[in-house]
C-alpha cells in the first residue's frame, strides 16, 4: 500500500509527547470531494478511507479520523500503522486509556514493532508509569532501527528524571543529543539541568533550541520563552538565598530587560525582588 511510505516517519508521533510530529506536514494535499466520491463507489477501498483520515488529521479533527481509522483496522487488520493512528487520534483527544488498549492489543499480533513499543512507552510516561515507559523504549531501542534512537533515549531519559534519578536522566539525555540536536531533546534537557541547579548549563540547552525554532509554531515558542525566564527566576532566586544579592540582582535585570522573558508571571516576580534587594 501506498501509505506504508509514511512508515518510516510514525516513530516521531510518540516519542516526545508532543514533540515532533512531522508525518503530519503531509506534502501531497487530497481532494477531499474526490476521495468522498471514490468511497461512494468503493466504500471498502482503505487506502482511500486512510488518505480521508489524513485529511482529517491535517486539519487536526482527530474525531473525524477515528471511524475511518476504525474501519481501515477492518478491512486490513495485518497493517500496523493503521493501529498507530488510531491510537494516536485517540490520545489527541484526551482518551489516553482507548490509545493505550489499542496499542496494548495491537503489540499482542506485532511484538517487534518498534513504534508501537514506543507508542506504548510514551503513553506510560504520560500516565506517570515511568519504570513501565522505560521499559518499553528500551524495549524499542533492542528491535533496531538506528535513525529512531535520540528520540528513544529521549523518552528514558525523561521518565529517569521523573523518577529522580537525575544522572542517569543526564546520560541518556546526552546520548540522544549526540545523535540528533533536536529542538525538544534541549528542551527537556534544559528541565533537567534546573531541578540539578545547574541554571547556566540550563540556559546553554534553551539557547541551543532557541535556534531551532525555525518553522514551529508561536505556542511552541512561547513555551520556550516561558522555560527559559523561569530558569533565569530561579538562578536569581539560587544566588539571593546563598547570600549573593549582587549577583541575583545581575540575573533577574537581565530578565527584566528582555522584552519577552519580561512578559512571564517570572518577570513580574524579578522585578518584585529587585526592588528589594
Amino acid at each position: 500500500m501506498v501509505f506504508k511510505i509514511y512508515i518510516l516517519s510514525l516513530f516521531l508521533f510518540f516519542s516526545v509527547l508532543y514533540g515532533n510530529e512531522n508525518f503530519l506536514n503531509e506534502k501531497e494535499n487530497y481532494d477531499e470531494k474526490k476521495l468522498k466520491a471514490e468511497l461512494e463507489t468503493n466504500p471498502s477501498n482503505a487506502n482511500v478511507l486512510s488518505r480521508l483520515a489524513w485529511v482529517h488529521e491535517k486539519r487536526k479533527d482527530y474525531r473525524g479520523a477515528l471511524k475511518m481509522l476504525r474501519r481501515c483496522i477492518e478491512l486490513e487488520p495485518e497493517e500496523s500503522f493503521h493501529y498507530i493512528r488510531l491510537a494516536r487520534a485517540y490520545e489527541k483527544i484526551g482518551r489516553v486509556d482507548l490509545s493505550w488498549e489499542v496499542l496494548a492489543d495491537a503489540e499482542l499480533d506485532f511484538r517487534n514493532n518498534q513504534y508501537i513499543c514506543s507508542g506504548l512507552g510514551g503513553l506510560e510516561y504520560k500516565k506517570g508509569n515511568f519504570r513501565k515507559s522505560i521499559s518499553y523504549y528500551q524495549k524499542a531501542l533492542s528491535i533496531g532501527a538506528q535513525k529512531n534512537e535520540a528520540f528513544y533515549y529521549q523518552g528514558i531519559a525523561k521518565s529517569y528524571r521523573e523518577l529522580g534519578e537525575y544522572e542517569k536522566s543526564r546520560v541518556f539525555f546526552r546520548k540522544a543529543l549526540q545523535i540528533e540536536k533536536d529542538f525538544w531533546i534541549y528542551y527537556e534537557y534544559s528541565k533537567l539541568l534546573s531541578l540539578l541547579k545547574e541554571y547556566e548549563s540550563a540556559l546553554w540547552a534553551v539557547s541551543k533550541a532557541e535556534l531551532l525554532l525555525q518553522g514551529k509554531e508561536d505556542s511552541v515558542k512561547e513555551i520556550l520563552i516561558r522555560k527559559k525566564a523561569s530558569i533565569y527566576y530561579a538562578y536569581g532566586m539560587s544566588m539571593k538565598n546563598k547570600g549573593e544579592k549582587e549577583k541575583a540582582r545581575e540575573i533577574w535585570i537581565k530578565l527584566i530587560k528582555d522584552k519577552e522573558l519580561s512578559q512571564t508571571s517570572f518577570g513580574e516576580k524579578a522585578e518584585f525582588w529587585v526592588k528589594r534587594l
